[in-house]
């Protein structure tokens, strides 16, 4: 049954301080070892836990699509669909985002 999975990619920052990012490397180890052929672990420097879904797009960002755009499309079709498509605008001003960055837990 595992090898009917689809493939995995579970993407962690290294600065996470909540889940420790062995967690998630150890997870994609444990897939490939029953069978799940493409479990693929990919941590990040730089991201905490709330990164990719909060504070990156509130200052503009959208670390979802550039993790996981590669992984669906290649790294062309990435790149094509990156490019084409127009850039976020900051939901705050980023002194705001970054004061706000150190009081949140995560």
């Amino acid at each position: 049954a595992s090898k009917l999975l689809p493939p995995m990619l579970l993407f962690h920052g290294e600065a996470d301080k909540t889940v420790p990012p062995l967690c998630s490397t150890r997870f994609a180890e444990a897939l490939r070892s029953v069978g799940v052929p493409n479990a693929v672990a990919d941590v990040r420097p730089d991201l905490a836990h709330a990164e990719v879904i909060i504070e990156g797009p509130m200052r503009g960002e959208d670390h979802q699509l550039q993790l996981l755009l590669p992984f669906l499309l290649g790294d062309e079709g990435a790149e094509q669909r990156l490019r084409s498509m127009p850039p976020l605008a900051p939901m705050y001003p980023a002194r705001v985002i970054a004061f706000a960055s150190l009081f949140m837990p995560f």
